[in-house]
């Protein structure tokens, strides 16, 4: 009705403003023996007015009839529009540092939000040093989440931390994140079987990232290393990373240092046999030097079988020349050498040259060495 009424006025004011003469011309109305006489402009202007007065009072006379509660919701919902409104500047000032941060707008405007959801805006902006565990489990976890962010451990002390994360997790214990920040703030303090064992945990039920889990359980099992108890904490940790030549070497240590030699001769050995490490056959060449030909023979016919590659022929031609094989011994490290560019068969053949007192040669053998490594660099 409104739009029609507000149409008509449109209507009859261009009307009039494009035809003047015709708002001046008189109007003559009689009935019931009165006689009405005006002008038509003016006559059209009171009809529209009447209208308009109507639908005033056919309003009033609704709000009247629904009672004064309509009224006060009427007043109430555009109170909470402005709220809204005050609300949404709060966040923005808390999103974007500005201000106070919205620290003290926010508690007065959260009156339009479910109370729940009021709680966690609150708990948002207080300050990180001040955040604390609450009654309720997502302000709790919320306040650990926020405590535990990276940019907040120098604001927030490891014991405060721990104490909202136990707190977190006792609300929520099968929370990724709240298992990941657990297992970070024992590497932090240095708790690494804790670590690990939580570490271990999220990759056993597949709650974190393989490469990211695995990283981090390796590097726990390590550290706990030094502190006792090596071989077995090393020999688990290449159960994760099996191709890691310094994990295979740490362990192989390990065994020696406990006088289990077998089973560092084995460990290096089977790695050999699938990775050309020089390094690890350069450890594993002491262990076999004493009985050099039954190993020499063996390597060979694991070679047969299985393949080759440069560290397993640099290691054969060693362990010929140690068994009086010297022809082969040459023939080899000639080959990796001056065929494949191996600086290590060039150090092979200057301490063999030396050793023969072909002190010339040798020089020129440590010098291709040299380039040789230059260039890898």
């Amino acid at each position: 009705m409104m739009r029609i009424l507000l149409l008509l006025t449109v209507l009859v004011t261009l009307g009039f403003g494009l035809f003047p003469d015709v708002a001046d011309q008189p109007l003559r109305i009689e009935a019931l023996g009165w006689v009405f006489e005006t002008r038509q402009g003016a006559f059209v202007i009171a009809v529209l007015l009447l209208c308009l007065l109507i639908l005033l009072l056919r309003w009033l006379l609704r709000w009247l009839g629904a009672g004064p509660g309509r009224i006060w919701q009427l007043f109430a919902i555009s109170g909470r529009k402005r709220e809204a409104r005050r609300l949404q500047q709060a966040l923005a000032d808390l999103i974007n540092q500005r201000q106070d941060l919205g620290r003290k707008a926010l508690p007065r405007r959260c009156r339009t939000l479910p109370a729940w959801l009021g709680a966690l805006v609150r708990v948002w902006a207080t300050p990180i040093a001040s955040l604390q565990a609450g009654d309720k489990p997502l302000c709790t976890a919320l306040a650990a989440r926020l405590a535990t962010e990276p940019g907040a451990r120098s604001i927030v002390s490891a014991e405060q931390r721990h104490h909202l994360l136990q707190a977190w997790l006792a609300a929520f214990p099968d929370a990724p994140l709240a298992r990941m920040r657990m297992a970070e703030l024992w590497e932090e303090q240095a708790k690494w079987q804790e670590a690990a064992e939580s570490w271990e945990a999220l990759l056993r039920d597949d709650l974190v990232a393989r490469e990211q889990g695995v990283a981090h359980l390796v590097q726990c099992l390590e550290r706990q290393a030094e502190q006792g108890d090596a071989s077995v904490l090393l020999h688990h940790a290449l159960k994760w990373q099996p191709a890691r030549s310094d994990l295979v070497r740490r362990l192989g240590q390990a065994y020696l240092a406990e006088q289990q030699y077998d089973a560092a001769r084995k460990l290096w050995w089977d790695h050999v046999l699938k990775h050309e490490d020089f390094e690890v056959a350069q450890s594993l060449l002491p262990l076999l030097r004493e009985d050099a030909l039954r190993h020499f023979k063996k390597l060979d016919q694991a070679t047969r079988r299985h393949g080759t590659n440069r560290a397993l022929l640099w290691l054969k031609a060693e362990l010929a020349h140690t068994a009086g094989m010297d022809g082969i011994a040459d023939e080899l490290l000639h080959r990796l050498a001056e065929r494949e560019g191996c600086p290590v068969a060039w150090l092979s053949l200057a301490r063999l040259l030396v050793a023969r007192g072909d002190y010339e040669q040798a020089c020129r053998c440590y010098e291709q060495a040299l380039d040789i490594a230059r260039k890898i660099r």
